[in-house]
């Protein structure tokens, strides 16, 4: 979704470096990414953007900003990965891999939940009940792991509901613009409300936001300069409806410092740029274009998964539509479906069902019309039969030749009444 609010990065504002003029780079370690993205909740609504934010998230920061794409430094958990349990080996891999000149980014765009008795915030991961708190992933939980990850910068985005929860207690921590000391920096989507997934198919306003600044970026820009944007520009997205927090987290390790993103400048060889390009759109089409110029390329395997896991979730997607097109039973939701997937899979049962529909509207249409002169008819012969029974009662009551009345009066008591007509 495009956002609303555009930024300019003035050469040497606030917040922006050049290292051309003097200014020393960071420090050159190592640099992982933990990204945990849940669409497909077990026991919880279904979300639609969360993977898609971390994937282009993740893509973005291999493409642009020197991270490395392969195991152990970077660690993708996608759906059914996103387990509590899986969630916390993730973090502990991290706890033994880093060291202290090395960066840390964590990702993690999901469902939150927050205890008002306890004043305390959660992460859901995928598989836990819902209302089942002692299964979530506390914010204390995280925090303490974030803790033992001895970098020299670590960095959390969190995209869920409640994620301000993550800055409760109020303390506030020493900030510098100087990347010479370590840092601990928290940036999540929203205060302790509701937040947004976005658009079925697009990503969150959250995630927008820090994919549009950072991927116009051309000059190095350290964290602080990062969440002041992100705060301007989501609030702008949903109608203040939505109000980042970016501040340095409350937890040993902070020193004052700040992360600095620094674009990468280095040439690629045409097999990787193919590469980086098709995961930074990170679209079926983007693959497709890879494996037609590279059918044997280094990456192959990669994309065909990759093909094959969109696939699978715009199969989901379709089938949430068709479902709902099922349950409603209606013309309208037919011709939705169909103008979502005018060539899915489902097409051939909607247009049956749709035909079915339209005689039967065209049925009670007819019946419709039909009522009122079968009531005509039913209220004609009802007349024609009350209109018998009363000339059938006349003539029963109707004096024949002959007859002798008994006491009637005006007549000779006795003798033989003469014909009269009545």
């Amino acid at each position: 979704m495009a956002l609303p609010v555009r930024i300019t990065i003035m050469a040497k504002t606030k917040g922006t470096l050049d290292f051309s003029e003097g200014e020393n780079p960071p420090p050159a370690g190592k640099k992982y990414l933990l990204g945990i993205g849940i669409n497909n909740y077990a026991h919880c609504p279904q979300l639609h953007n969360a993977v898609r934010d971390v994937e282009d998230i993740a893509a973005l920061m291999h493409e642009k900003f020197g991270f490395d794409p392969e195991p152990p430094y970077t660690q993708i958990l996608r759906d059914e990965e996103a387990t509590a349990h899986g969630i916390m080996l993730a973090f502990k891999r991290l706890i033994r891999e880093v060291t202290p000149s090395d960066t840390v980014l964590v990702y993690f765009s999901g469902h939150g939940e927050f205890d008002p008795d306890l004043e305390v915030g959660y992460w859901v991961t995928v598989d836990v009940q819902r209302d089942a708190q002692t299964q979530y992933l506390s914010n204390d939980i995280i925090q303490r792991f974030l803790q033992r990850i001895n970098s020299f910068h670590t960095l959390l985005l969190v995209d869920s509901c409640y994620s301000g929860s993550l800055f409760l207690d109020g303390k506030g921590k020493f900030v510098s613009d100087s990347y010479d000391f370590p840092s601990r920096w928290g940036l999540v989507s929203g205060r302790n409300t509701i937040v947004s997934d976005g658009r079925l198919g697009e990503n969150s306003p959250f995630a927008t936001a820090l994919l549009d600044t950072l991927r116009r970026l051309d000059q190095p820009m350290n964290v602080g300069a990062l969440c002041d944007i992100v705060k301007q520009y989501v609030p702008a997205a949903t109608q203040k409806r939505q109000t980042p927090i970016g501040d340095p987290l409350s937890m040993e390790g902070h020193k004052g410092g700040q992360l600095v993103f620094v674009p990468q400048t280095k040439s690629l060889d045409p097999d990787a740029a193919a590469w980086a390009t098709a995961e930074a759109e990170n679209t079926a089409i983007a693959y497709s274009r890879y494996l037609r110029q590279f059918p044997r390329g280094r990456f192959t395997e990669k994309v065909e998964a990759t093909l094959e896991r969109l696939e699978r979730e715009a199969n989901r997607v379709e089938d949430t539509y068709w479902a709902e097109a099922q349950s409603k039973n209606t013309l309208l939701a037919y011709h939705r479906y169909l103008r979502q997937y005018p060539e899915g899979r489902y097409n051939a049962e909607a247009n049956r069902r749709l035909e079915a529909l339209e005689q039967e509207a065209e049925m009670q249409k007819r019946l419709t019309e039909e009522v009122p002169t079968k009531k005509n008819e039913q209220e004609a012969a009802e007349q024609k039969r009350k209109a018998v029974e009363e000339h059938q009662r006349r003539e029963a009551t109707r004096p024949q030749n002959g007859t002798v009345l008994q006491d009637a009066p005006n007549l000779p008591k006795h003798g033989v009444c003469e014909r009269r007509d009545f």
